[in-house]
């Protein structure tokens, strides 16, 4: 199991479907931490599509208290970073909490403090606050609650494999020591010490008479290298033809003579060269406590091949894969996340409201209204009008492209109201692009 795939059973945040659940996602995973829950998400957002924020506010009439909060949300003084501890939530311990526990107490109103430890063992405090959505968020359907989750950065090669026993809880392990069975002695402890610095940043230290862990590598390497003469040759090729005409007594035209063009090519003469680099690392980390077993203790293993054909460094090769080689709780082990929710307040098709000039909450009842809209103008839709349903049907034209027509229905001063509109074409394209955002990890 690669580790991207490790990390997505642990981030399982397909969809949230709770009305009220908490900034902060939280999880338990026995094989990850079997005493406390799993915070696996919890921050702010932010958007770089600045003029589509901009756009909105001036609909809305919304003026932002600062220049980074159009675009950027914070409802917590400090980061959640995935897969720390969460040790107490408003100074009642979370160890042996149930996460939906921890949800419903976070998810009732006002402020919350949360206690966490991060997967580097440094412990913080986090204040969440009640904050609202910013309309601007709220305008293309955007709710932290559900946000589908994609692989973002630090993919793990196709030449390197992971696997992990999902039973073993990495938090009870304090100590190392390496294990070398090869007569390479100096090379792979110089493997070792790379992958040692990576355990040591998660507080690990290495104890030579009584380690937790035990951590080993096997390795094969193959280059050839051959070296073939190619003898010279000389060639004679035609590089094309020249007519000469033939004129008689009188300059009577009596045909032509037809001469071919040649010149000399020399190829050969050369010794090449032909390479070729094969390479196999297999990185096992054993649980010191029950070697002498009758099956390995083996709690972790990377494997790592490597094919060429040239003459490669092959202990460059060695020290870059074992990088891989990291502390599974190591949030730098695992892959960066990005959170994206495509805009689901949708007119007709892939446009949503906001192409259309009309701003929403998240109640759908409309904020913001472009007069310059064509729908708008058609409709007569006005700000808090709350929309019941939208039906739209495309309607194409040889000379003006495609436009739209249909009802929107709503809800006005206690009344339900069907609008009409007809021969309307999208307001804006800027918004088009305002479909994702990123998570500040």
């Amino acid at each position: 199991m690669k580790k991207r795939t490790l990390l997505v059973a642990l981030l399982g945040l397909c969809c949230l479907a709770s009305a009220q659940n908490p900034p902060v996602g939280i999880e338990n995973f026995g094989w990850w931490d079997s005493e406390y829950p799993t915070i696996t998400w919890g921050s702010g957002i932010r958007t770089s599509d600045i003029k589509a924020v901009q756009y909105i506010l001036q609909l809305t009439g919304v003026q932002p208290a600062g220049s980074p909060q159009y675009y950027e949300w914070q409802w917590s003084d400090a980061n959640l970073p995935y897969g720390s501890r969460l040790e107490s939530v408003d100074g009642q311990s979370a160890q042996g909490m149930r996460a939906a526990t921890a949800r419903a107490m976070l998810a009732e109103r006002g402020d919350h403090q949360v206690g966490y430890t991060r997967t580097d063992g440094v412990k913080r405090i986090a204040n969440l606050t009640a904050a609202e959505l910013p309309i601007w968020m709220q305008a293309v359907g955007f709710n932290p609650m559900y946000c589908s989750w994609n692989s973002k950065r630090r993919e793990i090669p196709d030449n390197i494999v992971i696997r992990t026993d999902k039973d073993v809880n990495w938090h009870n392990f304090k100590t190392y020591d390496y294990l070398i069975l090869s007569e390479d002695v100096l090379a792979d402890r110089e493997l070792m010490e790379i992958i040692g610095d990576n355990f040591r940043r998660m507080g690990m230290t290495r104890d030579e008479v009584n380690p937790d862990i035990l951590i080993t590598l096997t390795k094969d390497a193959n280059k050839s290298v051959e070296y073939t003469y190619v003898p010279e040759q000389v060639q004679h090729v035609q590089t094309g033809s020249s007519s000469t005409p033939i004129y008689g007594w009188k300059g009577a035209y009596l045909g032509s003579i037809t001469t071919n063009d040649y010149k000399t090519v020399k190829t050969g003469g050369y010794t090449q060269k032909t390479s070729t680099t094969d390479a196999y690392l297999e990185v096992s980390i054993l649980e010191a406590a029950r070697m002498g077993q009758r099956t390995l203790p083996m709690i972790w293993q990377m494997k790592y091949n490597y094919h060429n054909n040239t003459d490669s460094n092959v202990d460059a090769l060695y020290r870059k894969a074992v990088d891989y080689v990291r502390h599974p709780l190591d949030s730098k082990a695992l892959e960066y996340y990005e959170s994206a929710t495509p805009n689901n307040k949708k007119f007709y098709e892939n446009y949503s409201l906001l192409n259309f000039g009309i701003v929403t909450d998240m109640q759908n009842i409309v904020r913001g209204v472009d007069q310059r809209s064509d729908v708008v103008r058609e409709s007569g839709l006005q700000k808090g009008d709350k929309i019941v349903s939208v039906k739209c049907t495309e309607k194409r034209h040889i000379s003006r492209g495609r436009d739209f027509y249909g009802t929107i229905t709503v809800e006005r001063n206690g009344s339900t109201r069907t609008l009409k509109f007809k021969n309307c074409r999208p307001t804006n394209s800027h918004s088009l692009t305002f479909s994702k955002f990123f998570y500040i990890l």
